[in-house]
């Protein structure tokens, strides 16, 4: 058992579990918030949900592997893959939906809230679990870990592959309804909509190589090596 990402990844998903669990009865009100209105899987198509039951996930995975791992054991598969998502993509987007979401708000509120997503997120501490809490999370959870280091090419092929997937998820919402995920998108005419997502998607890859520095620089444990045993003579 890993006792300190025990901790960290177990109180994260207990926290997650309930913040989703309020989200759904909160939304319950706000039905005509979605993008489809009444429509609950729809609101899949913001990025901050996306993030959130990411979160959700994650913490409950490193949640059993660190109940299930010894102090130094040699990964397994599904370790491997919990290790390579912490830095390819549960690091970049929570960073992401943090910066983008507070900048926007700073900038203009009415980028991404209409006046009943205003209302929605009038309670702070649900505001904070969606779009604080991830960035704090995910540095705990990389100091708890200290997870091995990804190599970087697979790892910005995994992080290409999710931005090409929400890009989609976005587009296809607006094909089939007509309507844009985001305020803002529907304010922007085509050049300045393919400057924000230019800067959006930079914004992505600046915090990859945030987390990918940061987790080299904590490093992962290493089992120390021992001496080889002198032959008798």
């Amino acid at each position: 058992m890993r006792a300190f990402p025990l901790v960290v990844n177990g109180a994260c998903a207990l926290f997650y579990a309930y913040t989703l669990y309020y989200d759904y009865e909160r939304t319950e009100d706000f039905q005509d918030i979605f993008p489809i209105p009444g429509n609950f899987w729809s609101k899949f198509v913001w990025l901050t949900m996306i993030n959130l039951s990411i979160q959700f996930l994650y913490h409950c995975a490193g949640t059993f592997f660190a109940l299930t791992s010894k102090p130094y054991p040699p990964n397994t598969t599904p370790q491997n893959v919990f290790h390579f998502i912490s830095t390819a993509i549960a690091f970049p987007l929570s960073v992401t939906v943090v910066i983008l979401f507070w900048g926007l708000v700073f900038i203009d509120p009415d980028f991404v809230l209409t006046d009943e997503g205003k209302l929605l997120l009038s309670i702070p501490w649900y505001n904070h679990a969606l779009h604080t809490l991830p960035l704090i999370a995910m540095i705990a959870d990389f100091v708890a870990w200290k997870h091995p280091q990804p190599r970087i090419y697979p790892a910005l092929k995994a992080t290409v592959v999710f931005i090409i997937f929400y890009l989609t998820d976005v587009h296809l919402m607006f094909f089939y309804t007509g309507k844009w995920a985001y305020p803002i998108l529907q304010q922007l005419d085509l050049p300045k909509l393919l400057v924000f997502y230019v800067i959006c998607i930079a914004v992505f890859f600046l915090n990859f190589m945030i987390g990918y520095g940061l987790n080299s620089v904590i490093g992962p444990l290493q089992r120390p090596v021992p001496k080889p045993r002198k032959k008798k003579a």
